[in-house]
């Protein structure tokens, strides 16, 4: 049985061989994470464990200890090692972009009603639309009322999943949260819709540096840990729940 030394500082474990290289394999530890073998006091690479680096020469054998009870100690570092497991296993590209892309949906079809009538009203006074936009949809009011109204109520819902739940609608769909990257505790208000929603929408209005941010927002995505630049901004990150 072995214990890891999280990127949080804190320990997790003892467990079994088998989770350590399960956690290896899913890009939460790695042969350079620090290790401490159950029953000894010294903190070292994983790497430095033969059973999980095949270069190192097979551990001599041992004779098992007798099987016992575990204690309720044990099994609440077994515990919170399994809700480690489970918790920090972050969310997929693919998975974001489409919970991403069912937010887009579900606004667009609230919008659909007031954008039909603008439109239907535009063909029927014949006005171009450059004209439209340039008068400011004078004539059109009633249409813009209509798309929105259709816009607040999505963006009501989503603020209070973000608030309460660390979702959006798509992000509930697939199961996914965002949470805080220190602890991974809900976001809150402030971080899950202000710092990670507001600030950065802001800031892609700006003249000039707009457009850069949001390319840059978009392609930190790619980064190992999955981060947009919103998330740096607020100190978030996004997990897939289980």
């Amino acid at each position: 049985m072995i214990s890891i030394m999280g990127a949080d500082g804190k320990s997790y474990g003892p467990v079994s061989t088998e989770q350590i290289r399960d956690w290896i394999t899913q890009g939460r530890a790695s042969l350079d994470t620090l290790a401490q073998r159950q029953g000894e006091h010294s903190w070292q690479p994983l790497s430095e464990f033969p059973e999980l680096n095949p270069s190192l020469p097979p551990p001599l054998p041992h004779t098992p200890p007798p099987l016992s009870m575990p204690s309720e100690e044990q099994a609440l570092r077994e515990r919170a090692a399994a809700l480690y497991a489970r918790q920090t296993a972050l969310a997929t590209r693919f998975q974001r972009l489409v919970a991403a892309g069912i937010d887009t949906t579900l606004s667009l079809f609230f919008a659909l009603p007031g954008l039909f009538l603008l439109t239907l009203g535009i063909l029927q006074d014949s006005t171009p639309l450059e004209e439209v936009i340039q008068n400011g949809f004078v004539g059109h009011e009633a249409s813009m009322g209509f798309i929105m109204f259709g816009m607040i109520i999505p963006a009501i819902v989503q603020i209070f999943l973000l608030t309460f739940r660390g979702q959006t609608v798509g992000k509930y769909l697939l199961q996914l949260r965002i949470v805080r990257v220190d602890d991974e505790a809900k976001a809150g208000f402030v971080k899950a819709v202000v710092m990670r929603g507001m600030i950065p929408a802001l800031i892609g209005t700006l003249p000039y540096i707009g457009f850069t941010f949001t390319l840059f927002n978009v392609f930190f995505i790619f980064r190992d840990d999955r981060r947009c630049l919103h998330d740096h901004i607020a100190g978030t990150k996004v997990i897939k729940l289980e």
